[in-house]
């Protein structure tokens, strides 16, 4: 289907429970093939990040209870690498569900122009609500407690970007299916008044990945509370794991996002 943006003040109440719903269902009937379309990032992602994590081993090790600022490094490259890959997987499936593009048939490594500006676009909004939370980790870690006025702004800040990634969500699909919305401020309009109902749908769409991802770390025995991890190899396949299964149930809320652009646009039913 075409997707074409309105500009009327009177935007269709958002369903979001059926628009959650409908996320869930499109990407459980389409896992296998989603599984095979992503399956090559995916692979590229656990092995780099895996071989990035068994290098800082002995770094975290001796850094313990503390992440080590070898781990914070590691972390943002790898927020770099899981992002390209998502931004990449992210577009077929934007575009199979808006535009009807065959997901079967989605390059596995595209690397056009669209998802090159869909990657600017996600790095930009993952940088900005990561680096308050790492500022926010290591002031809680500091045994004399933060300044009050650090943490205050620190917490402002991560509001602030959750709020404008949130408003943004519609930008995304927008982006992927070249649209005339696929700017901020277009997008930002386009979005007035649906923050909290974005928010909520969101959280719920989420939360597949997030318990996916948490799962992973509860039930693996090499993590305890008590002292580091204790054995290299399993810290550095257990850490590359959950960025993978987080870049494959990502697309649950990848959907979502489609969903609502397409129900933010002037198709009637743009859902089925």
């Amino acid at each position: 289907m075409t997707v074409t943006t309105t500009t009327s003040l009177h935007k269709p109440k958002l369903p979001i429970l059926s628009l959650t719903v409908k996320a869930h269902q499109l990407f459980f009937q389409n896992a296998i093939v989603l599984l095979r379309m992503s399956s090559v990032w995916m692979l590229l992602v656990f092995l780099i990040n895996a071989t990035l994590y068994w290098c800082i081993w002995p770094a975290e090790v001796t850094s313990w209870p503390e992440p080590s600022h070898a781990y914070e490094v590691t972390f943002l490259v790898s927020t770099v690498l899981v992002t390209l890959a998502g931004a990449s997987i992210a577009v077929n499936w934007h575009r199979a569900i808006l535009l009807d593009e065959p997901v079967a048939h989605a390059p596995m490594l595209r690397l056009d122009p669209i998802v090159q500006t869909y990657f600017a676009a996600a790095l930009f909004l993952t940088l900005m609500s990561i680096l308050p939370v790492l500022t926010l980790t290591r002031m809680l870690m500091d045994t004399n407690g933060p300044p009050f006025v650090a943490l205050v702004m620190t917490l402002t800040s991560l509001v602030m970007a959750v709020w404008i990634a949130v408003r943004l969500l519609p930008l995304f699909p927008a982006i992927a299916c070249d649209e005339r919305a696929s700017s901020m401020s277009q997008t930002w309009t386009l979005s007035s008044g649906l923050f909290w109902r974005l928010l909520v749908g969101s959280c719920l769409t989420w939360a597949l990945p997030i318990l996916a991802a948490a799962a992973i770390v509860i039930l693996d025995p090499n993590t305890s509370s008590d002292g580091p991890p204790t054995d290299r190899t399993a810290f550095a396949l257990t850490t590359a794991l959950v960025d993978t299964v987080t870049l494959y149930f990502g697309l649950i809320p990848t959907a979502f996002a489609a969903v609502v652009y397409g129900a933010l646009s002037d198709e009637t039913d743009p859902v089925q």
